[in-house]
Formats: structure tokens, sequence, C-alpha cells
């Protein structure tokens, strides 16, 4: 938010569906290919039946779970022993191959038919990618699996009885053990698109493909639920248009933030946090966050502002930490607003001097262990291609303003040049009216991938600057994707 809109931050604080995923979204294993099959165990008969046929090989087992061997019966009267079939695997950890098949009964010749080979054993399969039930999601990466031993060789089948007028068959002998399958090979995650964080949970890489799979197609709706409200900003929303919003946004400004975070997302929504941080010398507060810093005191190691940087950097982790801890995912915003000559601390410096600021919390957060988060970078009204960390640290981008001119789509062109791209999701993640999501797509002029209207009675409970009517519009339109439309992730 701009600064004169957020003055009203006077007191310092301390920061301390059911849905399935959609076709496209793999379970993340490769099947390796099969391996020769043993060789098959021999039999003889004499007498009035036929010679007892021979034991099928063992296929070798793909990467998976272990081959079976197969048991085979002597057909009536031909005597054929049924060939031993090495078993198919699924992914998962690598196992033993199964023993060979048993020997085949004699027939009305009475031969027996030598056993199979052994099932081949398992690949390690990629890790499965989490399903849900309902109308789209996505898996998560699958992890590459270890080599399947090789199956052990099938034993040798027993002689087979004695059938009228003839004399048992010999003995098969033993197949050969079928070679092991190679492990299954990590699958890349359902829908090709992986968070910059390689560690990132299941349910993070889920939002991301999530928020991929509806870009340039639906908006998710969203509001900033400010605690000093005449009432819930959230709740608004619900009593102006029947439907609640797909984003509730906080501020690790607010003592709420965690809480605030979790509540929304049990409730079915997905929670994005800014952090309107002070001066790395001072307590925290929005009148602080306004300052100015000596940055390349900041960033360097040693310095008291360092040591002051990192300590909050520190502490918005340890409550990350917590959300994690609760499954929760969030989108992270942090050092918002940014463009050249900004009105915050981390904006007064070089595009250069910026990136290095994201660059310490994205490295200490990723040391700390921080998986649940996808960065999104913030940029203001004017955003600025020397302000942008680079792809390896960005899941999605976006703009704000404070304008009337719908569709933004201005503000949309000029983060698609910022980023270098026109695929990354773009989020209005902050904007005083609400948009009109009908405009936003039409010849996709601005297709956001979700809008946060700013809170209170400033702007989203100000009927002057957002009517009923503009609100229902925008959240019940066939475009907007509200939080009974999200899966569960």
């Amino acid at each position: 938010m701009k600064a004169p809109t957020k003055l009203r931050w006077s007191v310092s604080l301390i920061v301390g569906g059911v849905l399935s995923l959609a076709a496209g979204c793999g379970d993340g294993s490769d099947v390796a290919t099969e391996g020769p099959p043993g060789s098959g165990g021999t039999a003889a008969a004499t007498g009035g039946g036929g010679a007892g046929g021979a034991g099928a090989g063992g296929g070798a087992g793909r990467a998976g779970g272990a081959g079976r061997g197969g048991g085979g019966a002597g057909a009536s009267g031909a005597g054929v022993g049924g060939a031993g079939v090495g078993g198919v695997g699924s992914g998962g950890g690598a196992g033993a191959g199964a023993s060979g098949g048993g020997a085949g009964d004699g027939g009305g010749s009475g031969a027996g038919a030598g056993a199979s080979g052994g099932g081949a054993g398992d690949g390690g399969g990629g890790g499965g990618g989490d399903t849900q039930g309902g109308s789209s999601g996505v898996g998560a990466t699958g992890a590459g699996g270890a080599s399947g031993s090789a199956g052990a060789a099938g034993g040798a089948g027993p002689a087979g009885g004695t059938g009228p007028g003839g004399t048992g068959g010999a003995a098969g002998t033993g197949g050969s053990g079928g070679k092991a399958g190679s492990g299954g090979s990590g699958g890349s995650g359902g829908c090709g698109v992986a968070p910059v964080n390689p560690n990132a949970t299941a349910a993070a890489r889920n939002v991301l493909c999530y928020l991929n799979q509806i870009n340039k197609q639906s908006t998710l709706s969203g509001v900033q639920d400010c605690h000093w409200s005449p009432i819930s900003d959230v709740q608004y929303v619900f009593n102006t248009t029947g439907v609640y919003p797909a984003i509730v946004g906080g501020d690790f400004l607010y003592t709420n933030a965690v809480s605030q975070a979790t509540t929304a997302w049990n409730a079915g929504s997905l929670s994005m946090i800014r952090y309107h941080m002070g001066r790395p010398e001072d307590a925290d507060s929005f009148e602080s966050s306004m300052g100015t810093t000596d940055l390349a005191a900041t960033l360097t190691q040693g310095t008291s502002r360092y040591n002051g940087l990192m300590a909050k950097i520190d502490g918005a982790a340890s409550r990350l930490l917590e959300l994690q801890s609760a499954g929760v995912v969030v989108l992270w915003a942090p050092f918002h607003e940014a463009q050249p000559n900004g009105w915050f601390w981390w904006s007064r410096g070089s595009g250069t001097q910026f990136q290095q600021l994201w660059t310490l919390m994205f490295e200490r957060f990723r040391e700390r262990g921080v998986n649940n988060v996808l960065w999104l970078m913030p940029f203001s009204g004017s955003p600025s291609a020397s302000f942008y960390p680079g792809k390896s640290m960005v899941d999605l981008s976006g703009s704000d303003t404070y304008g009337d001119g719908q569709p933004f789509a201005t503000n949309y062109s000029r983060t698609v040049t910022a980023v270098g791209s026109s695929t990354l999701p773009l989020a209005l993640h902050e904007t005083g009216y609400v948009p009109n999501p009908t405009s936003m797509f039409s010849n996709a002029q601005a297709p956001w991938v979700l809008f946060s209207v700013w809170c209170s009675a400033d702007w989203l409970q100000n009927t002057g600057r957002n009517s009923a009517a503009e609100l229902r519009q925008a959240f019940v339109n066939d475009r907007t994707i509200n939080r009974g439309g999200l899966p569960r992730f």
C-alpha cells in the first residue's frame, strides 16, 4: 500500500476443497524397460503322453514392485507346464526379485514342466504425486528410485507323475533369474513447473502447479484482511457478494498473522503474506519501514545493521515454520512495492542492492528449512527489471496500483517486460479498486492470476470506491475462482 494510506499504522509491532488433481498431473515415476527372460526348465516324458513343454522364462520386472513367479499346471493330455510370469512392478522402493514359479503338474502323459525363471527385482519408483478428489489439481515431484536387484533363479520342477501307460518325466531344470530392472527416475511434477525451492512441500508444489494451470484462464479473488477494519474484510466480501475470497492477505506487521493464515487455510483459502519490515536498526513499525537506512552497511556481514536485518529475517522464518508445521502454504511477498526510488527503505538503494536483500532472505530461509512458501516478487506500479531477482528465486511476480484505469493493462504489460517472461503467473497483489475480470481477460490484455483489494473503510469497504455492484461483478464472475472453487492442496 502506498505510504499516505498506510500512515494509520502508527503502533510499533514486534515480529515474533476436496478435488482430484487434473489429468496431465502424473505420478512422478518412470517405468524401466524389461530385462531379458530367464531360461526355461525342460522336462521329458515317456509313454502315451506327449513331452512336457518347456517352462517359460520369467519376464524381467519393470521398475517398481517385485516380480512374481507364476506356478503353472501341466495341461491335461499334453502335459505342458505353465510358464512362470515375471511380475510388473509399480513405483516404489527397491525390492528383491521373487523366486521362480513352481513346477507344473504332470498331465495325462505325466510329463512335468520346468519352473520359470524368477521375476526381476523392483526398480525403485519415483515418489507418487498427491492426488485429491474433485476437478483439478496436480501431483508432487517424485524422487528418483534405486535400481532393483536381480531376481532369484527359478527352482527346478519336480518329476512328473506317472501317467496311464507311461513313466514319469524327468525333473525340469531351474530357470535362470531375470535381469534386474533399472530404477525409475524422479518425476518433475505433474504440471512440469517446479518451485524455485527444490525442497518445497508437496502442498506448495500443488499450489504452484494450480496457479500455472489457471494462468490466463481464471483469476483468484482476494482481499487484504486488516485488523483495524470496521468488520473483517473477509466477512465484508461474503456479506456483500455471498462468496468468500480465495486469497486472504496478511502482514507480519500484524500480531495475528500466523493465526489469520492458519484460519484462512483451514477454511479453504490461500494466504498471501507481506512484511512491512522496519529498518534493520529499529523495531518493526510502518513508520520505520518508510525510513532510510545505510544499505551498504546493511549488506555487510558483521555490522550492527546486518545483524539487525538477519534477526528480522530469522523472526519471519520462525513464524513461517509455525505455519509449515500446521501444513499451511504461503504466497510470500516480502520487500513489496519495490521500484527505483521507492518509498520503503528496501527500495531506496540500487537495483543490485535490492537483489542482494532478496538473496539474503531466500538463502536464509533455505538454511532454516522454510519449504512452505512460494516466492512472489511484488513490484509497485512501476516495475523495473533492475530490481528483479531472477527466475531462480521467483515463483510468481506481480504489480500493484491505486489507480482506477481498469483493467490495469499497462501495469500488466510493464510487469511482463520487467520479468522477461510472458508465461510467469502475474498477480495484481494489491489494488485500491476491485478489477473487472471480464475486462481483464478481454483480448488477454491483463489476465492477472489473482487480485487482492486493499482493506478497510479506506478502500474495500468504501462504497464510493468499490460499490456493492462492482464487488459482485468481480467476485461473482465466470472468470473468478473464490474459496469454494479451490481444490484442497
